[in-house]
């Protein structure tokens, strides 16, 4: 079987997809600080991405309608309907 198709087998779990995001943003938080790069990551599970963020940009229908420090974001009730 090849990887993906294992892969995309534990992905249909729940736990599972949910604790593959939890290692996918810390590898990711890793590789910003051991190497110094910029990465950008385009995410719908914006809660997944705020501890690892310097900075998010929140669209609605195509438009910014935040960009910034996700720490506001946390109280900012009105941008926190879109997640």
């Amino acid at each position: 079987m090849r990887f993906g198709a294992i892969a995309a087998k534990f992905a249909m779990r729940t736990s599972v997809r949910s604790n593959l995001v939890d290692v996918v943003m810390q590898a990711i938080g890793r590789m910003n600080i051991e190497f110094g790069v910029s990465i950008v990551i385009v995410e719908h599970n914006v809660r997944a991405g705020l501890p690892i963020a310097e900075r998010v940009i929140v669209m609605k229908t195509g438009q910014k309608v935040y960009d910034g420090n996700p720490d506001p974001l946390h109280d900012h009730v009105e941008l926190m309907k879109y997640f």
